[in-house]
């Protein structure tokens, strides 16, 4: 979810336990589970049982933007290459033959 917070403003969050759950700050600074997370920072949690509280700072005028993630494992191997992202090196060598051929994106 994409959320944008105002001053005093706390979400209050439980993930699953089994799942990946994640906290990327865009814009602003946000303060989670107590410790103060900065534009451009994540904070990635361990799976476990417990809750996550994000508050926007007390002190500032600023609408923090952050990213709020989680969900299930994919359990699935991933290959990276610069920006592309697939599960097999063969995927990889297709999306850069795509991009350069100007069919990925327009």
């Amino acid at each position: 979810a994409h959320a944008t917070m105002q001053q005093n403003d706390v979400i209050e969050w439980t993930p699953e336990p089994s799942h990946t759950a994640l906290v990327h700050v865009f814009d602003g600074s946000v303060s989670v589970n107590g410790q103060t997370i900065e534009s451009g920072q994540m904070v990635v949690f361990e799976r476990s049982t417990g809750s996550v509280k994000i508050e926007a700072n007390l002190e500032t005028d600023e609408s923090p933007q952050l990213l709020i993630i989680g969900g299930a494992p994919l359990n699935e191997p991933i290959v990276r290459y610069g920006p592309f992202v697939m599960n097999t090196r063969e995927q990889i060598v297709e999306a850069v033959n795509d991009y350069q051929a100007g069919r990925l994106v327009k």
